[in-house]
């Protein structure tokens, strides 16, 4: 699996309306089969927002994003939603453990890739 962590830095004062934004596009991610692990504000920042969102495999995340910023939908909000939004930074995490409810947390990695 493959997790993008995402971390944004928000306008002051924007953060309310930023939230309203990305609830819609988090909506729209999940529409098109992307797992949204979470989301959340920093608060000593009070202007961080940092979310993940997870995919099967490289191509999997290839394919379902370049539908979400490929679409009609994002073509017209796009510009608005990051106009909030003063940098951002993504980083990709692959999954080292994975918890099973029955044997705890179990070592998935492969230094492979």
């Amino acid at each position: 699996m493959i997790t993008e962590l995402r971390t944004y830095h928000i306008k002051r004062g924007h953060m309310a309306e930023w939230l309203e934004r990305w609830a819609e596009s988090a909506a729209k991610n999940v529409e098109l089969g992307i797992r949204i692990e979470f989301a959340g504000v920093d608060p000593e920042s009070q202007g961080t927002f940092v979310w993940a969102r997870s995919f099967a495999d490289e191509a999997e995340r290839q394919r379902l994003t370049g539908a979400l910023y490929g679409s009609d939908w994002w073509k017209t909000v796009g510009d608005d939603v990051m106009s909030h939004v003063v940098t951002y930074e993504v980083r990709l995490i692959r999954t080292a453990f994975q918890h099973d409810d029955a044997a705890g947390f179990v070592n998935v990695w492969d230094p492979a890739g």
